[in-house]
């Protein structure tokens, strides 16, 4: 049984949370989100596996709330953002920030961007694929490959 992460995303845009949303959710997670920094940090109470962040929010900033994070979790927090200058991306990542995307991006990519960074967590699912060999640690089921590949 494959496990939906559930994904923070934290945007003042309503179109951005809905086309990303849609996206992600399609793409198999399971999608929370919020407006504001106030309606993000209440629904922290259930931990996200990720978190998509944007920098400036109508009631902070997203570099505060992510120093704020990085104190209680190690969850992995990716900046999603208009704000693309080199001191902007260099301040992101040295607060916590896991990775770091200038908006407009293609859903593609973020999608990627995602995938590795939960990848890099350890939390791609709890699957180790050593061809021929393939196991689901959550499950304990191991499969070889017929043909040796």
């Amino acid at each position: 049984m494959k496990r939906n992460f559930r994904i923070l995303m934290v945007d003042d845009d309503a179109e951005v949370l809905r086309a990303n949303e849609q996206y992600l959710t399609e793409t198999g997670y399971e999608v929370c989100c919020a407006q504001t920094l106030e309606s993000a940090r209440r629904k922290l109470h259930v931990p996200p596996d990720l978190i998509l962040l944007d920098v400036r929010l109508p009631d902070g900033s997203g570099y505060d709330f992510c120093r704020d994070v990085r104190k209680v979790s190690n969850v992995p927090i990716i900046f999603l953002t208009a704000l693309g200058g080199d001191g902007d991306i260099i301040g992101g990542l040295s607060l916590g920030g896991d990775d770091y995307i200038v908006k407009p991006c293609g859903m593609g990519v973020l999608g990627a961007r995602i995938a590795a960074c939960l990848r890099r967590r350890g939390l791609d699912g709890g699957r180790i694929d050593l061809p021929p060999l393939h196991i689901d640690i959550i499950s304990g089921a191991v499969r070889m490959a017929r043909g040796g590949g």
